[in-house]
């Protein structure tokens, strides 16, 4: 498996033995393609990953780990309310939730799934707790903050990655890539902020060990800083770039002239850029957790290499300069760098997608009632049919059937009977609502019956060879002999089967229901049916032979077929469940010559030699002497 780490500015391709380094490739995209982690222009990002694969020598096919970025994350804070006066357990709360993300996840405008919940803000009766298990009160409160990922914006990435010739199969989420590869499996037990500084964007997620906290992204990363040089000092974007990161090095302005420009003249045209950026991040952290909650910032990516820019953010977050730091792949002890390329802040996402990915979703592609579905399959977790359901909008209590009619009777509401289950298969095989999905499942599912109307009854026992049936029919009803028999034929097969050249078919009534005392009924076996009632033997089946140059129609002399290695004809009774075969066998010489009164010394078949036995074909030459 190969880890695709593909960004706004780059494409960062990692070949690995486990968690052993082997080859790494760093390549710039030649033309804008990406902006925000999105694929903006598909034939462009279509070269670019194309040119990855050549350039790496991997085979169509190979499978490849790689990521979706953090700007495609949404958090909701919803305020949820527990009902009743405690005490409340998990579970209230966990069900107080579910109708909530069910809403959440079945909008029509996009499909997401969860990705965690973080519960913070417990109050009872106004007053904040620590939590609200086990607690009395007349109001239960608190803020639960849902990280979802909407299905959809993932499509667009995976199927150009796709068409370059790789295989996903395996998608990490950026931000929480980046805290794999930093704290291991081992989260801080204070929230901590990592920020993900690249070209175009800068994802953020707060995690500590109680969770993830929130995700966001802003369009604002190290190109904010480029153009604000460029914008300053009148150079072309590339020519600010190169500068941005060596300032000593010549270059020409916009007006053809050649320049070169100090450190400090170079710091204050990327002022304006900076000022934008810190800013941005700031809020965007003020939004997730609170100021004074927050315990520290790591920095990674490309854009988290400007100069001042760790200490301008401790300074807009109130956190000391040591709080804030940038994390260098160098670092990463889980790692065995054998190529010598991993260095600095750049490799942090893709190392973190090369370590989870045996815990990142799997992509997962089926039909639901003939449509193709795409999904991801969260870690440890399959998809169930419930689940397709809900991503296309349709609620699995949609599909039962609708209860029968209630009556009054007396005063007393009859219920009518439940709706019937929903029949479904996958890949032609019955399942259930609850059952997972796989691969390339093709589900189909048709709405359950509709259910009995309620009616005034009485039941009825009867006996059908010596085991008991009941039975209840409207009290309006008689007890007919009719409705009898045909409820205990539904309770038994008493239609006649045969195997006609290899397939069954029923025909006919094999049994039939008698009642020889009161309540008392049998099954006697009918008579077998003939060979002519069973199939539509042909009237005249018949070849044409040239017989001494002559040509002459050979006819045959019974209508008759093959039963039970047996040949009958058709006015023989055939025993119930006989094997039938209507194909005739080889026409023969000797049914040729039902005109000649004297047997021939000497039979030619086509100038071979031949006898009464001897095979004959349409059209073949008989000569007898």
């Amino acid at each position: 498996m190969i880890v695709l780490d593909v960004g706004t500015r780059s494409i960062i391709c990692i070949e690995h033995e486990g968690n052993k380094v082997t080859r790494v490739l760093y390549r710039e995209h030649a033309f804008p393609c990406m902006k925000e982690g999105n694929v903006y222009d598909l034939t462009k990002a279509l070269e670019s990953i194309s040119a990855v694969r050549k350039d790496m020598a991997l085979p169509e096919g190979t499978e490849v780990a790689v990521a979706i970025a953090g700007g495609q994350l949404t958090t909701r804070k919803i305020s949820v309310s527990l009902s009743g006066n405690g005490p409340w357990s998990e579970s209230d709360i966990e069900n107080a939730e579910k109708n909530l993300i069910k809403k959440i996840q079945s909008g029509k405008r996009s499909k997401k799934i969860l990705l965690g919940v973080q519960r913070t803000a417990f109050k009872v009766d106004g007053k904040q707790v620590g939590s609200v298990a086990g607690l009395f009160g007349k109001k239960a409160e608190y803020q639960s903050i849902m990280t979802f990922l909407p299905i959809e914006n993932i499509k667009t990435k995976l199927g150009v990655i796709e068409k370059a010739g790789f295989k996903p199969i395996s998608i990490a989420v950026e931000p929480l890539a980046v805290e794999r590869a930093i704290f291991g499996k081992n989260l801080p037990p204070s929230p901590f902020a990592l920020i993900d500084i690249g070209a175009g964007t800068s994802d953020i997620a707060v995690v500590s060990s109680s969770g993830l906290h929130g995700v966001a992204s802003i369009p604002l990363a190290g190109d904010t800083i480029t153009e604000s040089i460029s914008k300053n000092l009148g150079l072309d974007y590339l020519s600010a770039e190169k500068i941005k990161r060596n300032y000593e090095e010549e270059i020409v302005d916009i007006w053809g002239e050649k320049k070169k420009f100090s450190l400090l003249e170079v710091n204050s045209a990327a002022e304006d850029g900076l000022k934008k950026l810190v800013s941005a991040i700031s809020d965007k952290l003020t939004n997730l957790i609170e100021k004074n909650k927050l315990d520290g910032i790591v920095l990674v990516g490309g854009g988290s290499l400007w100069r001042d820019l760790p200490e301008r953010l401790a300074y807009s977050c109130d956190l000391s300069k040591e709080r804030v730091r940038i994390r260098v792949a160098e670092s990463i002890t889980e790692i065995e760098d054998t190529s010598g390329q991993l260095k600095g802040p750049v490799y942090l996402t893709a190392i973190g997608i090369l370590l989870s990915r045996f815990d990142s979703f799997v992509p997962i592609y089926y039909s639901l009632d003939g449509v193709a579905h795409f999904s991801v399959e969260m870690p440890g977790k399959n998809i169930t049919v419930a689940e397709t359901l809900l991503s296309d909008s349709r609620d699995p209590l949609d599909e039962f059937g609708e209860p029968g009619r209630a009556i009054i009777v007396d005063g007393k509401i009859i219920a009518g009977g439940p709706g019937g289950e929903p029949e479904i298969k996958m890949n032609n095989k019955p399942v259930s609502l609850d059952d997972s999905i796989f691969q390339g499942a093709d589900i189909k599912i048709e709405k359950g019956e509709k259910g009995r109307d309620a009616k005034s009854e009485e039941e009825l026992s009867v006996m059908l060879d010596g085991k008991e049936y009941s039975l209840t029919t409207d009290n309006l009803d008689s007890y007919s002999p009719d409705k009898i028999i045909n409820f205990l034929k539904s309770k038994i097969n008493t239609v006649g089967t045969y195997i006609v050249d290899g397939k069954e078919i029923q025909v006919g009534e094999r049994f039939k229901i008698i009642e020889k005392e009161k309540g008392k009924y049998y099954t006697e076996e009918l008579p077998p049916l003939k060979l002519e009632e069973i199939i539509g033997l042909p009237q005249k089946r018949s070849i044409k032979v040239h017989l001494n140059g002559v040509e002459k129609e050979v006819t045959e002399k019974t209508i008759s077929a093959v039963v039970n290695g047996k040949r009958e004809k058709k006015v023989n009774r055939i025993s119930w469940g006989s094997q039938i075969i209507t194909e005739r066998d080889s026409w023969r010489v000797y049914e040729a010559l039902d005109e000649i009164k004297e047997l021939p010394k000497k039979i030619k078949i086509n100038d071979n030699e031949g006898n009464l036995s001897s095979e004959i074909n349409a059209e073949c030459e008989v000569n007898l002497a």
